[in-house]
């Protein structure tokens, strides 16, 4: 899959996860719920299985999927004056992420013999 693609779709399941994390907790912001860290794992298999599916740039879908967590933030609570620790925090939660994403593409192109 294009890279352009997979990153629209991985924001797209990264929204409706971190939607539905709020959504469980009550809370606006997902990481303020009890279930955060469950939320959390489930993103990063997420990322590996998009991982799988991306021709180069796997990275991003890793990326993708938890930066989808500031929109659905920015929409519940608007920008406050701690948005910027907030994208530093993010960018922290996408590395593990990221990872998770480029094993899922070097293992899925191991077997193919495709170049990842």
């Amino acid at each position: 899959m294009k890279p352009s693609l997979l990153s629209i779709l991985a924001l797209a399941l990264g929204v409706v996860l971190w939607t539905l994390a709020g959504f469980v907790d009550g809370v606006r912001e997902p990481w303020d719920g009890r279930s955060f860290w469950i939320f959390y794992v489930t993103a990063l298999a997420l990322s590996a299985m998009l991982g799988v599916f991306a021709e180069r740039l796997a990275w991003l879908a890793g990326a993708a999927v938890i930066f989808a967590m500031l929109p659905v933030m920015l929409v519940a609570t608007g920008v406050g004056p701690l948005i910027v620790l907030g994208v530093i925090l993010l960018a922290f939660l996408a590395l593990p992420a990221m990872a998770a994403a480029q094993v899922g593409s070097a293992l899925a192109h191991r077997k193919t013999g495709k170049p990842s």
